[in-house]
């Protein structure tokens, strides 16, 4: 009511308030169910999108033109109008224009949500094989059958840009507090200016990452829409390590290859971390805690060295489960069976790949047809450690030795508790 009766009334329609009542509503709801945090205060200027509830009222797309308010704007396609010409000739649900602000500047942007199939890019083939994936903090372990990768998935070329502007803000901030005169909304010029440039970097830095985790995925796509994820807990690794979650974004990552294998027609199966696919060894069948520093997985029964990400993600596709689908267990006859034709294709390095060369090597396995080729090898790493035990040692200790920490001021007392246990070639 109080919308209506205000000045905006007369810039937005009816059907449009009614869309920022429901939006409202539903960030409420989900604010009081757990499903997210706090919805924010849109205060003067704030407001970045508008939308309404029918694509044939108050937004209206005819042609490659939005039609609002006696307004007709042109759409630019950016340089893809194969994009653009999918998008207007599909059934669009909803119209929507969102505000960005791009190098000090405000840019405008419509987004259509169109029912149907997503638009393909031409040559994106999907493919067969089984992928298992083993995300980590910064760090994504693919593997098939028979080869694998370590990826890195975090834009590593604005993080010290970012940094560097930070403090140049927090300085500028402390200084403005300290000589404040009472106005509190008073600021400089230069820390206006600092402010814009560090939004525009957090800008670029979502856009790369986003570009980078999208060609990564369609990499993956290619290979097979059949996954087998690691089910991690993020939002655990998001307390721990923040800042490393925030510019990699494993999640978001995740959920982008979840949702190209769903629009594939693919299988993605969660694979439970209670089966510790990093502690197992498929050969002996021993379960035997590792130290984080120990990024090899070497067991005395024969079976490494091998990468112990990619190790994990290889194990994470002999996983079976029953007709029901509740229960799924680790099938160790299939491992054996297919380990003859990986053991010597998994790399034992854990340095990761470019993305480019990530891409060339997918290209060369989709190209064979079977997997015959070598995984790409970026460096070597140390091996286990010099303690050794006895096969039979290694299961008794495991039910009793305590979960190795994470964090940082615990990782000396976690490395000395566990040297003993770590399993090496005699």
């Amino acid at each position: 009511r109080k919308l209506s009766r205000s000045w905006i009334a007369d810039h937005i329609h009816a059907q449009m308030r009614r869309a920022i009542a429901t939006r409202a509503l539903r960030a409420t709801m989900n604010f009081h169910f757990g499903k997210q945090g706090r919805p924010r205060f849109k205060g003067l200027n704030q407001m970045a999108s508008i939308a309404g509830e029918e694509p044939k009222n108050t937004l209206r797309l005819r042609d490659t033109r939005i039609h609002w308010l006696g307004l007709s704007l042109a759409l630019e396609d950016g340089g893809d109008q194969a994009r653009l010409r999918h998008a207007v000739v599909s059934d669009v649900r909803v119209i929507r224009i969102v505000r960005r602000r791009v190098r000090s500047r405000h840019r405008y942007y419509v987004q259509l949500v169109c029912a149907g199939t997503p638009y393909r890019k031409p040559g994106l083939d999907f493919g067969t094989r089984r992928v298992g994936i083993d995300p980590g903090l910064r760090y994504l372990a693919v593997a098939t059958t028979t080869s694998g990768a370590l990826i890195n998935i975090a834009p590593l070329s604005i993080e010290r840009t970012i940094s560097r502007l930070s403090r140049a803000v927090s300085r500028k901030t402390a200084s403005r507090v300290a000589l404040s005169t009472g106005d509190s909304n008073l600021k400089s010029r230069r820390l206006r200016h600092l402010q814009s440039r560090l939004a525009d970097e957090h800008r670029r830095s979502m856009e790369t990452r986003r570009n980078l985790h999208g060609r990564i995925a369609n990499a993956i796509v290619r290979l097979g829409t059949n996954l087998y994820i690691e089910k991690n807990s993020f939002r655990a690794f998001q307390r721990r390590y923040g800042r490393t979650i925030q510019s990699a974004a494993p999640a978001a990552m995740i959920q982008h290859l979840i949702r190209k294998a769903a629009n594939a027609g693919g299988e993605v199966v969660l694979v439970s971390p209670t089966l510790r696919m990093s502690q197992l060894c498929h050969g002996c069948g021993a379960i035997v805690p590792k130290d984080l520093d120990l990024r090899m997985h070497v067991c005395v029964c024969g079976v490494g060295p091998v990468q112990r990400d990619i190790y994990s993600a290889w194990l994470a596709i002999m996983t079976r489960s029953d007709p029901t689908g509740s229960v799924r267990w680790f099938d160790a006859d299939q491992a054996r069976s297919a380990w003859s034709g990986a053991e010597q294709r998994l790399p034992a390095a854990s340095k990761p790949v470019s993305i480019d060369l990530f891409e060339d090597w997918i290209e060369a396995q989709v190209a064979s047809g079977d997997g015959s080729v070598a995984s790409p090898d970026a460096g070597t790493e140390r091996l286990a450690s010099e303690a050794c035990v006895k096969l039979g040692e290694a299961r008794d200790v495991v039910g009793n030795m305590p979960r190795a920490r994470e964090s940082r001021a615990d990782q000396r007392p976690v490395r000395k508790r566990s040297a003993a246990y770590a399993v090496a070639l005699p």
